[in-house]
Order: C-alpha cells, then sequence, then structure tokens
C-alpha cells in the first residue's frame, strides 16, 4: 500500500511539473526570455535547449530542444546548434 501511494505522489509531481512545458512549434523571438543549454551525459542524455518564453495568454512556459544523439553525429550537430544561437545573440 505504501508503494501504491509513493507512486501516486511521483505522478502527481510529474503532472504538475509537465503543466509548466509546452510542445508549441513557434516560439516567437520578442516572446523569448532566456535559453539554457544542457550538455549530455555520453550515452544517458542527449544535449538539449531549455528555452523559457511568454505564451499568448501571457504565462511563463518551458520548451525542450533536443539535439541529435550521440548515434547521429551528435556533437558536431551540437557544436553548430551553440554556435547559430551565440551568433543570434539568443544564447549567453
Amino acid at each position: 500500500m505504501i508503494l501504491l501511494i509513493l507512486l501516486a505522489i511521483l505522478l502527481i509531481y510529474s503532472i504538475i511539473v509537465s503543466l509548466n512545458y509546452s510542445a508549441t512549434p513557434i516560439i516567437y523571438r520578442d516572446k523569448i526570455k532566456s535559453i539554457i543549454f544542457k550538455k549530455a551525459n555520453f550515452g544517458i542524455t542527449r544535449s538539449r535547449f531549455e528555452v523559457t518564453f511568454e505564451n499568448e495568454q501571457g504565462k511563463f512556459k518551458k520548451r525542450l530542444i533536443l539535439l541529435p544523439g550521440s548515434l547521429n553525429q551528435g556533437e558536431a550537430e551540437t557544436a553548430k546548434a551553440v554556435e547559430i544561437l551565440k551568433r543570434e545573440q539568443l544564447l549567453i
């Protein structure tokens, strides 16, 4: 019974956290508040950008943009993506 209660708490927490994320395909540049680069853990995770932006309702949401993994030339593609965002002054 304790295991089921812990599982329920974990699921409720996951749902609450996921409400702050968005899958919107278009984010306007003037609505972007910050972009954070998260480096990959080799073989475990992929590199990604966390974009914080303001949606149409005025709420702040996050959008995860996953970069290619280690099997798909991930390091080279990640370097290109970081360079582009730095050149556009979106990534500090």
